[in-house]
Formats: C-alpha cells, sequence, structure tokens
C-alpha cells in the first residue's frame, strides 16, 4: 500500500452521505472501515516499523485524551458513545497511517486530501445553491452549513498555495484562462513527464519534495499542478462564502496571523513561545462566556449573545461538577445549570433564553465539562507541543485553524475534521517507517534501515508493544465500526417510520432495539406509544429516554403518559422537574397548573398558571384553567 492510496480512499470516505440518517453516521463507518483495513495492513506487515513512531509526542498525547473520554463513559451516559467512537474511528487511521508511510508520504498525501476533499465541498455547496438551495440546505454532506465551514477552513488551511508557488507562479495569467485552459493542460499533461508526475502515475506523484517538510513548503512549479492548486482553492473559498460559517472565517483569520508570525520568527525560540496560543484558545470559550445574560437578540450580535449564554451555562456545569461529569452528560448538566440560572429572571425572559444544548458549541468546554480539568489539559498539551514543532508549518497551521474552531464549535466531534487533525498531528512526527529518528538539517534523510533490521532490533516490552499495537487499532475499529453500524440502521428504520406513518410504531420500536443508547429514538418511540394508547409502553421509554439523557420533551412525556395512568401525584413531579430545567417554558407551567389543580393544591395551581400567563398573557388555553380555579376556590369557601 502506498501514501499516494490513501487519501483517495479517506476523501470518499469522508463524504459518505445518507439522506435518510445524520451526516455523522456513513461517514463514521467509512471511516471505521477504513481505519480496520489499515490496522490489518498494518498487523500484516508486522507490526509498526519503526521503533521512534510509536511514542510521537502530541499523537501519544492525543490518545491519552481519547482514552480519558472513553474511560469517563463509566460515569458519564451511553449518550456519549457515538461521540467517542468518532474520535477513537478516526485516531486509528492516524495511527494506521503513522505505522505504514513515511512522514514525507504523509504529509503529501495529507495535502492532496486536503485540497479535494476541500474541491469537493465546494463543488458540492456550488451545485446545490445552482440548484435553488439555500440556508441550511447548503451543508454539502457535512449536516448542517457551519459545519461545512469548519470542514473548509481546515482543509483551506492545509491545500493553499504555499508562498513560494504565489510568488513565482503568474498567477493572473493561470487564473484567466480558467476552465478553458484546463482541458488543454490535461492532454498536455500526458506527454510532460513533470506533469505525469502530478496527475499520479509516478511514485513520487503525491510526496511532498524535501522543501515542503520545512517552512518554505515549496510546491511543484509545473503549470497544471499550478491550475489544480488555485482551481480546488477557489472551489474552497466560493464553499466557505456560501457556506455563510463565522467561526470558519475567524479560524482562517487566525491561522494566517500565525503563519505570517511564524515565518517572520524564523528562531526555534521565538516559535516555540507561539505554543502559548494552545492555552489562549482553550481558556477562550471560559472567559467570553463570563458575565453574559440570557438576552436575546438579532443578526450577529444575537448570535454571539446566544453562543456567550451557552457557554456560561457549560461553565456553571463545570463549576457544579468540576472533576467532570464524563462522556455523554454534558446536555443533562447544562440543562440542570442553565435552569438554575434562568430561574432567576422574568419567565419571558427565560422562555426566550432556555436552550437544549447537547455540546457545549465548543470542543475545549465540552472536554473541561465531561473529563474535567485533566481532559481539558490533555487537550491543551497536546496542541502545546504540535506548535512547538519546528518543521512542516502547512500543518501546525492547519492546527491553529482547528484549535481556533473548537473554540465556537464542536468540531473534533466531526469525522471530517477529526480525521484531518489526527492525521495532520501523526504526520508532524520526527520519524517514521524505513528513516532514522537523526535526520539531516534542511530536510535531508539520514541513514535507511532496513525493515528486517528494524523489526528485530526492539525488543522486551517496547517489541511486544510495537507489535501488539496493530492488533489493538483493529480491535478498536471493529467496535467503532459495529456501534456505526448499529446507530446508522436504527436512523434509517426511524427515518421510515417518519415517512410511513402506517408503519411507524413498528419502525420506532425496531430502531430503538437497535439502538438504546439514543435518547431520542427512545423518545420518538414514546411518542408513538401514547399517540397508539399505549400509556405504558410510553412512560417505559420516556424513563428510558430520561435515563440515557434527561430533557424537557422527556419530563413532558413522562407526565403525560402517568396522567393517563391516573398516577397524578407521579405526573405533577415529573412536571415539576421540567420546570426546574426550563423555567419559562409555557407547555410545562400549564401541565402543571392543570394537574396541582386535579390533585387540590390550589396554591399550587395559581404560581403556575401565573408562570405560563407571564410567558404567554393572550393564550386561549389559559382562560378555561383560570375559571376551573376560581370554581375550586369558591367550592373549598362554601366547605
Amino acid at each position: 500500500m502506498a501514501a499516494r492510496q490513501l487519501w483517495p480512499l479517506v476523501l470518499f470516505a469522508l463524504i459518505a452521505w445518507d439522506p435518510a440518517a445524520p451526516a455523522l453516521l456513513p461517514k463514521l463507518a467509512a471511516v471505521s472501515l477504513l481505519a480496520l483495513v489499515g490496522a490489518a495492513w498494518l498487523g500484516y506487515r508486522g507490526g509498526f516499523i519503526s521503533k521512534y513512531n510509536l511514542l510521537d509526542k502530541p499523537l501519544l498525547v492525543a490518545s491519552l485524551a481519547v482514552l480519558l473520554g472513553c474511560v469517563s463513559l463509566g460515569w458519564g451516559s451511553p449518550a456519549g458513545r457515538l461521540s467517542q467512537a468518532t474520535s477513537v474511528a478516526t485516531l486509528c487511521l492516524a495511527w494506521a497511517a503513522r505505522g505504514l508511510f513515511t512522514t514525507e508520504d504523509l504529509r503529501g498525501a495529507l495535502v492532496s486530501l486536503a485540497r479535494w476533499l476541500g474541491a469537493a465541498l465546494g463543488a458540492w455547496a456550488l451545485l446545490s445553491y445552482a440548484a435553488g438551495q439555500s440556508g441550511a440546505w447548503l451543508h454539502a454532506g457535512m449536516g448542517n452549513p457551519n459545519w461545512l465551514g469548519l470542514c473548509l477552513a481546515l482543509t483551506l488551511t492545509l491545500s493553499w498555495p504555499p508562498w513560494s508557488a504565489v510568488a513565482r507562479v503568474k498567477s493572473v495569467r493561470l487564473i484567466s484562462k480558467g476552465f478553458w485552459g484546463f482541458g488543454k493542460a490535461l492532454r498536455q499533461a500526458s506527454k510532460a513527464p513533470r506533469t505525469r508526475e502530478a496527475l499520479g502515475t509516478t511514485e513520487k506523484s503525491l510526496s511532498v519534495p524535501r522543501e515542503a517538510l520545512q517552512d518554505t513548503d515549496e510546491a511543484p512549479s509545473g503549470q497544471l499542478v499550478s491550475i489544480s492548486i488555485y482551481f480546488a482553492s477557489a472551489l474552497q473559498l466560493t464553499g466557505l462564502v456560501l457556506a455563510e460559517s463565522r467561526v470558519a472565517w475567524i479560524a482562517c483569520l487566525v491561522a494566517a496571523a500565525y503563519a505570517v508570525m511564524r515565518r517572520r520568527w524564523r528562531s526555534a525560540a521565538a516559535r516555540a513561545r507561539l505554543a502559548w496560543l494552545a492555552p489562549v484558545l482553550a481558556l477562550a470559550p471560559v472567559m467570553a462566556g463570563f458575565g453574559a445574560t440570557p438576552v436575546a437578540g438579532e443578526g450577529l450580535l444575537g448570535a454571539l449573545a446566544g453562543r456567550r449564554a451557552i457557554w456560561h451555562a457549560a461553565t456553571l456545569a463545570w463549576a457544579e461538577a468540576p472533576l467532570g461529569v464524563g462522556s455523554g452528560d454534558f446536555s443533562a448538566a447544562f440543562l440542570w445549570a442553565q435552569g438554575k440560572w434562568l430561574a432567576g429572571y422574568d419567565a419571558q425572559i427565560a422562555a426566550r433564553a432556555f436552550q437544549h444544548a447537547e455540546t457545549a458549541h465548543s470542543s475545549w468546554l465540552m472536554a473541561w465539562v465531561e473529563q474535567g480539568p485533566v481532559g481539558g489539559a490533555l487537550l491543551v498539551l497536546w496542541l502545546w507541543l504540535a506548535l512547538r514543532r519546528a518543521a512542516w508549518a502547512r500543518g501546525v497551521t492547519a492546527l491553529v485553524a482547528v484549535g481556533t474552531c473548537a473554540i465556537a464549535d464542536s468540531a473534533l466531534e466531526l469525522p471530517a475534521v477529526a480525521a484531518l487533525a489526527w492525521l495532520t498531528t501523526a504526520a508532524l512526527g520526527t520519524a517514521a517507517r524505513g528513516t532514522s529518528e537523526d535526520e539531516a538539517p534542511g530536510g535531508a534523510s539520514g541513514s535507511k534501515i532496513s525493515s528486517r533490521e528494524s523489526i528485530a532490533a526492539p525488543s522486551g516490552a517496547h517489541g511486544w508493544l510495537r507489535r501488539g499495537a496493530p492488533w489493538l487499532l483493529l480491535a478498536l475499529a471493529a467496535l467503532t465500526l459495529r456501534e456505526a453500524t448499529l446507530a446508522w440502521r436504527a436512523e434509517r428504520s426511524a427515518s421510515y417510520g417518519r415517512t410511513h406513518p402506517e408503519a411507524r410504531l413498528e419502525a420506532q420500536r425496531r430502531a430503538a432495539q437497535l439502538y438504546p443508547s439514543s435518547a431520542a429514538l427512545q423518545l420518538e418511540l414514546g411518542v408513538a406509544q401514547l399517540s397508539a394508547g399505549d400509556a405504558l409502553g410510553a412512560l417505559e421509554a420516556a424513563e428510558e429516554s430520561s435515563r440515557t439523557s434527561v430533557s424537557v420533551a422527556s419530563e413532558l412525556l413522562r407526565a403525560k403518559a402517568q396522567t393517563e395512568l391516573g398516577r397524578l401525584p407521579e405526573a405533577r413531579r415529573a412536571l415539576e422537574s421540567a420546570a426546574a430545567l426550563s423555567p419559562g417554558s409555557f407547555r410545562v407551567h400549564l401541565g402543571l397548573a392543570a394537574v396541582t389543580l386535579e390533585l387540590g393544591d390550589l396554591e399550587a395551581c395559581q404560581r403556575a398558571l401565573d408562570r405560563a400567563r407571564a410567558v404567554q398573557p393572550f393564550a386561549p388555553e389559559v382562560e378555561p384553567l383560570t375559571q376551573r380555579l376560581r370554581q375550586a376556590r369558591a367550592d373549598s369557601e362554601l366547605h
């Protein structure tokens, strides 16, 4: 297997799309399958060929962070299994690539992968726009436009033409030729050895020159190569504009500023100081959320206020469980902390400010809340060590873009971003297969080590670890493939039930059986059962959904099922729990008023009715309850 065969396979895995399932699942299954194949091939080859690349620090620290996330499932919730499966599958792929390819080949393959993945996503978004789609439909298979922007910010940073190519190539003339000159260049490519190499017909097609391993980041200057680079970059910029992702644009600007500073500060000591950017990025969402208020708004400022409110509530959740709530428990911790925060505000403000955030909209803050200070510190240490690397400025700059995207979105939970981030981390290594650890200055290779010598060299525990690592990767990839496949099949079954009402109940029941760890699927099953008159089954599904991940919807369903079964005290407790989660919910307070009225607690009914009226003063459902409360008061005075 050669490095040039890696990036087309990963490209197809990262654009896998199924309209009947969330965008994450087919990509996760494809990446898991690719990691499985890579680990099997690595085991067949005899394990990690080089004794040095197994303990590369940035990749090792990233692995420890992912391992902690998986371990924290033990005190967290099954709802976090998919996000951890994404991290494990993409990390297994990075480790397999690290063991199979040289650093030079892996870097060249990564640049090609980023370029054509970004071009494919940009073209997809452009075609969708030409077909009349807009807004949330311009996601190019990523799930939503913001996630598309995050992917394009990373691919653009990894594949942007280097300074030397921009200075050397007559870009104005090349761009002016555009599409008309591209076909002619392709025809000429079959005759010119230099461009044949660029098209991938030789062994060195995807290998980056030795200068590319250093900060010069040179690139071939053939006409076809230059046209393809600019063409792919133009498509990526087009997709970035259509995505309208503010986070992605900020990430590109921060990465560009870092690249300029790195280019100006040529000494190793000066560049090492840039590593302080890692803790700055990690603490940015905490500092930005400090002092936030739940005030709704419009436009850019309104979006920023909403994001700051999420960060503030997430920080409050972290303060209540400083050692971490465990993977998958963020949503419940966030809702309880947000409910306590909003309880001190007016009902209308609480109603407008309530957000059911399943993630912290920040990978940094997500790590702090779920894995505690240890998980957050490992993530910071990963980026810190990566930024201290002297070679391959392109890769380090791309990780700066990832760290910036992680401030305002869950970037590392997306298969495309996570795969590129861990592969880039793997490509930062100082040695790889067949290369000695000591490389000559300027990127020249040191002495070569034969496969037989390198396999026989390590002994003892390190040798066992080196030979056993591929089989560990194989087992982990198999587990993530199973997880992704079950979730994918369950979502397809649920999607079928939504489009075929006559088979809804059976399809939802099958989906919940296939993947019981999904609180959303359990909730859908409960709603379908309640609509079919099965209140007991709906109650069981609602309780299972609450055990996986508590939500206002699951508590409301539990209250309705308890009411149908005549268990009014239990229904009241469920509604009070929902009111604690969402103090400004009209439906919750109206339901609580009705239940407390039936139980004869007139004072509690009055408080709940006043709260509901404060949220929606002119709602038609309020007046009948008000009349019934007056009658109940009159009857109580007579007796």
